[in-house]
């Protein structure tokens, strides 16, 4: 699932990255340019992001229930999928 800004807030959002570049490095940063930065940061740090997301997310549940989180591991295909189970702990259901 790809996630894009709404067209609504893109020209905003755009402008306000252009803004931050010349404030800030001192360099001028044209339409097209702004504009591909979100897909670079969504490519390159999203994934990060989202880790980082997702271990505090399991770290609150885990926090809130007494389990302990569940382990998840890197199928072939690059998604995810759920570790085994530890012997003696019930899938909550």
């Amino acid at each position: 699932m790809a996630i894009e800004l709404p067209k609504a807030s893109r020209p905003e959002a755009l402008a306000s990255l252009a803004r931050y570049f010349q404030e800030h490095l001192e360099e001028r940063m044209g339409h097209i340019a702004a504009s591909a930065l979100p897909g670079f940061f969504r490519e390159e740090v999203g994934p990060a992001i989202d880790n980082q997301a997702a271990a505090g997310v399991q770290e609150c549940l885990s926090a809130a229930s007494g389990l302990p989180p569940p382990r998840f591991e890197r199928s072939g295909r690059g998604d995810f999928k759920q570790g085994v189970i530890p012997r003696g702990r019930e899938r909550l259901r």
